[in-house]
């Protein structure tokens, strides 16, 4: 299993590949380990040997100081060590024309008229695509719509969350 940090339009990813993922389309469950802080959980669906992760702020904030990062694939552990994780991440966002970091870290959300939780992420900052985002009581949930048109859903669960 490998792991690349990479972007798909204006998201970065995190991305592992293994010749052990068939390339017929399933549902993988991947949980990730950063140090010791609480695991996220994802149900997501393979492209080919690809399973990819968006990487939201919350799991960047972990990944820029970790050491270690643990990712169990349909119940197989791999483990990554990342020395210099922040600058790996920070060299990714510059390649790709992204804003750094910090930007990242101020981008705000927005109230969206009638639309209850949901909030949109401000992307003041240029970034292409469009992102809404609800706090659930159990599931965090994000609807992407990147700069291609695709829609990507991505579910957070944090320790003891069920679905």
């Amino acid at each position: 299993m490998s792991l690349t940090i990479g972007t798909s339009g204006q998201q970065m990813q995190l991305l592992f590949d293994s010749k052990t993922i068939s390339s017929t389309k399933a549902t993988h469950q991947v949980t990730l380990t950063i140090d010791d802080n609480p695991p996220f959980t994802y149900q997501i669906l393979n492209n080919g040997s690809v399973l990819s992760i968006p990487l939201i702020l919350v799991i960047e904030n972990e990944l820029r100081p970790a050491k270690i990062l643990r990712a169990a694939v349909d119940g197989q552990l791999y483990e990554f060590r990342l020395p210099n994780a922040a600058y790996a991440i920070d060299s990714v966002s510059w390649c790709a024309g992204m804003p750094d970091h910090a930007a990242r870290q101020a981008q705000s959300l927005l109230t969206i008229p009638d639309a209850g939780d949901w909030k949109l992420v401000d992307k003041a900052s240029g970034a292409k695509g469009c992102i809404v985002r609800v706090q659930g009581t159990e599931v965090d949930t994000s609807i992407v719509l990147n700069n291609v048109g695709q829609v990507v859903l991505t579910r957070i669960m944090q320790l003891g969350w069920r679905m």
